[in-house]
């Protein structure tokens, strides 16, 4: 599918827009090890551990977790209350909806979205779409 996130970005920034990585006094990241790519957004009580590598343009929205080691792909959005245990991995342009979880080690592929709510405990393919609990492919998603 069209990431509005991206496309929003590479307009911009083709126009030569700056941008900054913003994070919220009530967010906590961090101080070993973590990269946040540009444009970045940590909002409240969102928490980012030790080694997590954030790419461009990526939204950790209120309380949010990407626990250690994890890998955020650029134009991602993790939603409210969203966990990302240890070591997963998301491709480019993935939503993680409110209050799901992705268990240690999973990996997410680019374009893919995770229902709210839903546990992922096993790898998702691109452009899939998962729910549930546990998490199960609902249908592939057009590009």
């Amino acid at each position: 599918p069209v990431s509005h996130r991206r496309t929003a970005y590479l307009r911009l920034r083709a126009a030569g827009h700056p941008f900054v990585t913003l994070i919220h006094p009530r967010a906590s990241v961090s101080a070993l090890g973590v990269t946040l790519g540009d444009a970045c957004q940590v909002l409240a009580g969102a928490v980012i551990n030790a080694a997590a590598q954030i790419a461009d343009n990526v939204l950790i929205n209120t309380a949010a977790i990407v626990e250690h080691g994890c890998v955020v792909g650029s134009h991602s959005h993790i939603a409210t209350g969203a966990i990302l245990c240890g070591e997963c991995h998301l491709g480019e342009a993935v939503h993680i909806g409110a209050g799901a979880t992705v268990i240690q080690g999973v990996t997410i592929g680019a374009g893919a979205v995770i229902a709210a709510g839903a546990v992922v405990t096993r790898n998702v393919g691109p452009l899939t779409l998962v729910g549930g609990v546990p998490a199960r492919k609902l249908r592939t998603i057009d590009e």
